[in-house]
């Protein structure tokens, strides 16, 4: 750099489903996702990483040119590394199938919705002993425990929900805004002032509590959002139930369809 600084960084240049050759080709074993390359590994490494970088900045031009940087390419370095997470999906009949720990299914968190009356409960269908959507929500949350080699490493993302298909919302980011938050909540940190305070409480503040913790959830005060009227037990849970089966059905065709 001019200034004499070092760019230093991570920067996700790859998200992909398709049948792609350069990253998956960092991974040296189908048992283990992760894939690595670095500068140090040899020529053929380095001229990979090269390879990368100029693709990314050949994308990037437009937004280069705009900043006066016509060949951006002579300005910045390739990449010292590059770190890839390559999750299979082994079945029947694949390569990956025949190693005993992969087994079978997603070899990442992947969402989980479920219909109970059908499917069953996540402990069952997962056949994890003592699942439910609240205890996999918080061991995504903190995946290594709330204290690991000294640090506290939170994950937050949209796909890693655990919901009935009844209390699920549609595949948005608001469960990576959530899971966020709940993170920093465990971290003392206050909620933000433009966030409902309502919202807040029930989504964040409370399930994080430690009485949501001990506590089966046996009923909490409905509320009508606008504030015209707070609803007792038993008229909320009437109300609540009789538009439930009202609009069960209709209500899953107002989000995206998994």
């Amino acid at each position: 750099m001019e200034d004499g600084h070092v760019c230093r960084g991570l920067l996700q240049i790859y998200y992909d489903a398709s049948n792609e050759t350069i990253y998956s080709s960092t991974v040296h074993s189908e048992d283990d996702p992760l894939g690595s390359l670095w500068d140090t590994d040899g020529p053929a490494a380095v001229e990979k990483l090269s390879h990368i970088h100029e693709g990314l900045m050949e994308t990037l031009r437009p937004l280069f040119q705009e900043a006066g940087i016509d060949n951006p390419v002579s300005v910045i370095d390739p990449p010292s590394g590059l770190i890839v997470g390559v999750w299979n999906q082994p079945h029947t009949g694949s390569s990956a199938s025949s190693s005993p720990s992969l087994g079978f299914g997603y070899t990442a968190p992947t969402k989980l919705i479920y219909e109970p009356n059908t499917l069953g409960t996540p402990e069952s269908i997962c056949g994890v002993p003592g699942l439910t959507d609240a205890s996999y929500r918080d061991i995504v949350l903190q995946p290594w425990g709330t204290v690991f080699r000294d640090a506290s490493i939170f994950l937050v993302n949209n796909d890693w929900v655990c919901h009935s298909i009844w209390t699920y919302r549609g595949d948005w980011a608001e469960e990576s805004l959530l899971q966020a938050e709940r993170a920093m909540y465990r971290l003392g940190t206050p909620r933000p002032w433009w966030l409902n305070e309502v919202y807040y409480q029930d989504n964040v503040e409370w399930i994080q509590s430690e009485k949501a913790a001990r506590t089966a959830i046996t009923y909490r005060k409905s509320r009508v959002r606008n504030g015209w009227y707070q609803f007792g037990l038993i008229v909320g849970i009437t109300i609540m139930v009789g538009w439930f089966q009202k609009n069960r059905f209709s209500r899953q065709n107002d989000y995206t369809s998994i």
